[in-house]
C-alpha cells in the first residue's frame, strides 16, 4: 500500500465529519437559534428562508469544484491546493463558532458559509484524484480496495457527525456544535500535512501553455494570461445568462418573473468587463479559439452536450434528495420521533443515509442488479430512470406523512425511516450509476471536466430548490422588518402608502403591533381560544375552525380564513386592504398551544450525559424571554403572534406534492430522452489521441 494512503483516509474521515456535522444542524440553527445569538433577540427565521439559504450553500459547494480543479491541474498542484483551501475551510468553521461573541451573528454566519464553500468545494475534486496519484503500475491492483476504504471513511464521518452535532447543539449550544466540526477539520488538515513527505506529488501542468504550444498562435506569456482572462470572462457571461433564464423560468411558475432589469451592479459590471475584454483583445481570443479548435474535436463537444442533457434530469434528483437536510428536518419537528427507546432529534434522522449507502451498494451490485438483469436488461440509463421514479415514491411517502401532520396528527418517524430507505435506493441508482456512466461516456482528455460537470448538476438542483423556497415567501410591508426599522418610526403607511389613514400599521414595541381590524380580530381570537381550550388545547380541524372564523367579516367585507398548521399551531388570516390572499398586506395571527411534556419525553437513559436544561432554554432565560418550562409551569396555555405579511405561499403537504409532481414529470421526460440517447463508450484503445496508440 502506498505510504501516503493512511494520511489521506484519516484526512477524509475527519473532513467529512466536519462538513456533514456542520451542514446537518444548519437549518435547525437558522430557524431556532440564530435569532437568539445577539445581545437582544431578533426575529426568528422562517423554515422557507432557512431552506433557501441551506440549498444556496449546498449548491455553491458543488460549483466551486470547478475552481479547485483549475487551480490544482493548471497552476499549483493538488497537494498545495488541498492544504491552502483546508486552512480557509478551518477559518470558515471558526467564523461559525464565533457567532454571538462579537458583531452580528448573521455576518459571521455568511462569512463562515462562504469560506466553507470555497474550502470544501475547492478540495472536493482534488482529494479523490490525489488518491489515484499514489498508484502506479506496480500497485494498481490495490486501487479498488483503497477507494472502498476511502468511500467508507466518507460515510463513517457523515454517520458519526450526523448523530453527534445535533446533540451538541441541543445541549451545549452553537459554539460547541460548530466548534467541534472545526476542530475535526483542523485535525484533518494536520493529518494531511503530516503525510507531505510520503505522498506522490503530481505537478500542475499549464493548460494555457499547452494551448499556445499546440496552436503556435500566441508568443508572449502576457498574451497567454490575457487570452485566458478572455475565455474566463466569456464563461462568466454565459453563466450569468443561464442563471437569468433559469430564474425567469422558475419565477414565472410562481408569478414573480425575473427580467434583465433586475440585474445587480456586480453582474452588470461583470458583463461589461467581459465584453470589453472580448473587444479589446479579440485577436488573442481568435488565436486561442483556433488553437482550441485544433485540440478539441466536435465529437468530444457532442459527447459533453449529450451528457449535459442527462445532467438536467439528475439535477432534479438532487433538488429533492438534498431536502433531507432541510424540509425533511423541519417535518421531523412535528413527528413522534421516539424509536428504539430514544426520542431522536430532528437533525439526527439524517444519520440513516450513510449507513444505508454502505449496505445498499454491495446489495445492489452483487444481488439485485444481477437478478433483475436475468429478466430485464439493465443499462445505466434504465437504472437512472428507475432511480428517478423511486425518488417520486420517496417524496410521496413524506407528502402522505405531512398530510397527517396538517390534519392535526403526530405520525411516527417511521414514515421518514421508510422514505430514507427508498430515497437511498434512488441515490444508488442515480448518483452512483451516473458517475460511472459519465466516466465511460467522456472522451479521455475531458474525463476530469465531465466529473466537474456532474457536480454542476448538484449545484443546479439545489439552486432550483432554493429559488422555489425564495419565491414562496410572502414579503412584509416596507419598514416592518424589525432589524431594519428606525426606532423613531412608530407608524408605517399601509396599502395606500399614505401615513395617517385607516390602514396604517402602528408599532407599539417589538412584540406588539396595531392594524386595521385588530380589535375585531382579538374578539375572534378570544372565541377561538375558548374552543381550543375546550378541545384539550389542540388546534381545531380545518372545517371546524373555518365554521367559526368564516362567519366573521374583516373591515374590508371579506371573511377571515382559518388554517391548521399542525396539532399545536393554527393561523387566522384576513386578506387585508388589497383583498388578495397571500400578499404582503395579509393580516392575522398565529396561535401556538403550549402543553406540558409527557412523562416519556422527560427522561431517557441519555439524560445522564447532558445538562438538566437545553442551551436554548438557558439562552432565553438570559435574554428575558419566556422559556418553554415557564410556559407550561402552570399548565397548558396559548400564545398569540400577530403578523402583517411574511407568510408562506406553499407549505405543508402541497409543498411536498409540488416536488413530487415535478420529479414525476422529469422521470417521464427522461424515459423519452433515454429512448433516443445513443451511448458511446470511450476507452483508451478507442481514443485516437491516446499516447498508447501508434
Amino acid at each position: 500500500m502506498p505510504p501516503g494512503i493512511p494520511f489521506i483516509i484519516g484526512n477524509e474521515a475527519a473532513e467529512r465529519f466536519s462538513f456533514y456535522g456542520m451542514r446537518t444542524i444548519l437549518v435547525v440553527f437558522m430557524v431556532k437559534y440564530l435569532w437568539l445569538m445577539g445581545d437582544t433577540p431578533g426575529e426568528p427565521m422562517s423554515g422557507a428562508e432557512a431552506s433557501e439559504r441551506y440549498h444556496m450553500f449546498t449548491g455553491f459547494v458543488y460549483l466551486t469544484p470547478f475552481i479547485g480543479a483549475m487551480l490544482a491541474d493548471f497552476f499549483f498542484g493538488k497537494y498545495r491546493v488541498i492544504i491552502w483551501l483546508s486552512l480557509i475551510y478551518c477559518l470558515g468553521h471558526g467564523a461559525l463558532a464565533l457567532m454571538g461573541f462579537v458583531g452580528k451573528a448573521e455576518m459571521w454566519l455568511s462569512l463562515g458559509l462562504w469560506l466553507i464553500i470555497f474550502g470544501s468545494g475547492g478540495i472536493k475534486p482534488c482529494v479523490s484524484a490525489h488518491v489515484g496519484d499514489q498508484f502506479g503500475t506496480g500497485n494498481q491492483h490495490l486501487l479498488t480496495k483503497i477507494f472502498n476504504w476511502f468511500y467508507f471513511s466518507i460515510n463513517l464521518g457523515a454517520f458519526v457527525s450526523s448523530l453527534l452535532t445535533p446533540w451538541l447543539l441541543e445541549w451545549y449550544g452553537p459554539h460547541i456544535a460548530f466548534g467541534v466540526p472545526g476542530l475535526l477539520m483542523l485535525i484533518a488538515t494536520i493529518c494531511f500535512w503530516s503525510g507531505r513527505y510520503r505522498f506522490v506529488h503530481i505537478e500542475a501542468k499549464s493548460a494555457v501553455r499547452d494551448i499556445v504550444s499546440a496552436g503556435g498562435r500566441l508568443q508572449s506569456q502576457v498574451g497567454n494570461w490575457i487570452s485566458f482572462s478572455v475565455v474566463a470572462a466569456a464563461m462568466v457571461i454565459l453563466l450569468v445568462a443561464v442563471v437569468l433564464i433559469f430564474n425567469e423560468l422558475i419565477g414565472r411558475v410562481f408569478g414573480d418573473p425575473v427580467t434583465i432589469r433586475s440585474l445587480s451592479k456586480v453582474e452588470i459590471i461583470t458583463i461589461g468587463l467581459g465584453l470589453l475584454l472580448l473587444f479589446v483583445r479579440k485577436s488573442y481570443f481568435a488565436a486561442t479559439y483556433r488553437s482550441l479548435k485544433e485540440l478539441i474535436k466536435w465529437e468530444w463537444v457532442s459527447a459533453l452536450l449529450k451528457l449535459s442533457i442527462i445532467y438536467l434530469f439528475v439535477a432534479m434528483f438532487w433538488a429533492l434528495f438534498d431536502q433531507t437536510g432541510s424540509s425533511w428536518v423541519l417535518q421531523a419537528e412535528d413527528m413522534d420521533r421516539k424509536f428504539l427507546g430514544i426520542t431522536w432529534l430532528p437533525s439526527q434522522i439524517q444519520a440513516l443515509n450513510p449507513i444505508l449507502i454502505l449496505t445498499f451498494i454491495p446489495l445492489f451490485t452483487y444481488f439485485l442488479y444481477p437478478a433483475v438483469d436475468k429478466v430485464f436488461k439493465l443499462t445505466p440509463l434504465r437504472k437512472i430512470g428507475g432511480g428517478l421514479f423511486i425518488m417520486v415514491i420517496a417524496f410521496a411517502v413524506v407528502a402522505f406523512a405531512q398530510e397527517k401532520i396538517d390534519a392535526g396528527g403526530s405520525p411516527s418517524i417511521s414514515w421518514q425511516l421508510i422514505a430514507y430507505v427508498i430515497i437511498t435506493a434512488s441515490e444508488v441508482m442515480v448518483s452512483i450509476v451516473c458517475l460511472e456512466f459519465s466516466y465511460t461516456q467522456a472522451p479521455r482528455p475531458m474525463k476530469s471536466f465531465v466529473m466537474a460537470l456532474f457536480f454542476g448538476s448538484v449545484f443546479l438542483g439545489n439552486i432550483f430548490t432554493a429559488k422555489v423556497n425564495k419565491l414562496i415567501q410572502v414579503k412584509q410591508p416596507p419598514g416592518l422588518v424589525w432589524n431594519e426599522m428606525n426606532s423613531d418610526s412608530k407608524r408605517i403607511a399601509g396599502y395606500d402608502q399614505i401615513t395617517g389613514t385607516a390602514d396604517d400599521i402602528e408599532i407599539i414595541d417589538e412584540d406588539e403591533m396595531v392594524f386595521a381590524g385588530k380589535e375585531q380580530l382579538d374578539s375572534l381570537l378570544e372565541r377561538l381560544q375558548k374552543e381550543i381550550s375546550d378541545n384539550q388545547y389542540e388546534a381545531l380541524k380545518a372545517d371546524e375552525g373555518n365554521a367559526i372564523v368564516g362567519a366573521v367579516m374583516d373591515p374590508w367585507g371579506n371573511p377571515y380564513r382559518y388554517s391548521m398548521i399542525n396539532r399545536l399551531r393554527c393561523r387566522i388570516t384576513s386578506t387585508g386592504p388589497d383583498e388578495k390572499y397571500m400578499t404582503r398586506w395579509d393580516q392575522g395571527a398565529i396561535l401556538q398551544m403550549n402543553l406540558p411534556k409527557s412523562d416519556d419525553q422527560k427522561e431517557s437513559w441519555l439524560s445522564v450525559l447532558h445538562p438538566e436544561s437545553s442551551w436554548i432554554e438557558k439562552r432565553k432565560a438570559e435574554l428575558g424571554i419566556q422559556t418553554e418550562a415557564e410556559k407550561v409551569e402552570s399548565g397548558a396555555s396559548i400564545t398569540t403572534e400577530y403578523f402583517v405579511g411574511g407568510q408562506i405561499k406553499l407549505e405543508g403537504a402541497p409543498y411536498f406534492w409540488f416536488f413530487t409532481k415535478v420529479m414525476l414529470a422529469a422521470a417521464i421526460l427522461f424515459l423519452i430522452v433515454a429512448l433516443f440517447y445513443k451511448p458511446r463508450t470511450y476507452i483508451y484503445e478507442d481514443d485516437e489521441d491516446s499516447p498508447d496508440r501508434q
